[in-house]
């Protein structure tokens, strides 16, 4: 199924794909077609994926030595996958982060949402853009995201070093009781942190607890809020604001009798991102549509 030009942004199209057939299709041409810009976000499935296709992973190849182009690639580095992106390693610059979802991808003129449906048909829904506006706005978000992610090799370290440490099992010396407690401090701190940054080392019967200088920076600062979508009862109208907040940013009609009482959809919110909000009510309101 192939929707062409479902919404225009100021310029451009939105189309939107479907079918592995189709979607693979729509990556190979935009590898062909980047120039020297590849940036890429994705959850922690997708690695194999692209391990598994022989002409995907040809193009990552052939862009970096033949183009001399730049892959910047950021995924969520786990023990599952991680075999699978030691070998991406070799063909782009890889980063960590943790808990994405789907895939993105943006070069010089195209942004693309890729969404696997079916795991095992290898079933997928792609949506793409050649908006101006749609794609400097990713890129923005992806520059914020790069400049947040952990070097793929420290995330590796990091994974192997757990991996032996369970392996090994209690050191001599150490009570049972105690190897799993500091078992458990290490991933209390691990999901405070959020980047699996802290390690726990026992000396003897003390424990040393480490951390990355940015820990306190982070554990400070407050949780991020979310940008919200809600509608009237019918669903004729619509408006967004940020999670509890009672000011909407922008609103299909601007009147004291329509009332915005239903959540429909949650988004995260960048504040280092400069939002033209009437433009993204129209076109999340699209997308919601479709």
């Amino acid at each position: 199924m192939s929707i062409p030009e479902t919404g225009k942004a100021a310029s451009g199209s939105l189309e939107i794909l479907s079918g592995i057939n189709e979607t693979n299709k729509a990556i190979l041409e935009f590898i062909d077609k980047t120039i020297s810009r590849y940036d890429i976000c994705v959850d922690s499935k997708t690695p194999s994926f692209v391990f598994n296709n022989n002409e995907i992973r040809k193009r990552f190849i052939d862009f970096k030595d033949k183009k001399k182009g730049n892959i910047r690639y950021i995924v969520e580095i786990t023990t599952d996958n991680i075999d699978f992106c030691k070998e991406i390693m070799t063909a782009v610059d890889l980063r960590h982060i943790q808990g994405l979802k789907g895939v993105s991808r943006i070069n010089e003129t195209e942004y693309q949402y890729h969404v696997v449906i079916d795991d095992l048909k290898q079933d997928s829904i792609l949506i793409r853009s050649n908006s101006k506006e749609i794609v400097n706005q990713q890129q923005v978000v992806f520059e914020s995201l790069w400049n947040k992610a952990i070097p793929a090799r420290e995330r590796i370290e990091e994974l192997q070093h757990v991996e032996m440490r369970l392996k090994v099992g209690p050191e001599d010396g150490i009570k049972e009781e105690n190897y799993n407690i500091e078992n458990t401090i290490h991933r209390i701190l691990e999901n405070i942190n959020g980047f699996g940054q802290t390690e726990v080392k026992t000396l003897g019967k003390e424990k040393i607890i480490t951390q990355d200088p940015n820990y306190n920076k982070r554990a400070q600062q407050p949780t991020p809020k979310k940008l919200q979508l809600w509608s009237n009862s019918s669903g004729s109208e619509y408006a967004i604001c940020l999670e509890g907040e009672s000011n909407f940013l922008a609103a299909t009609k601007e009147s004291p009798l329509t009332q915005y009482t239903d959540l429909v959809e949650e988004a995260d919110y960048l504040e280092d991102l400069k939002y033209d909000w009437e433009y993204t009510l129209k076109h999340w309101i699209s997308n919601h549509n479709h």
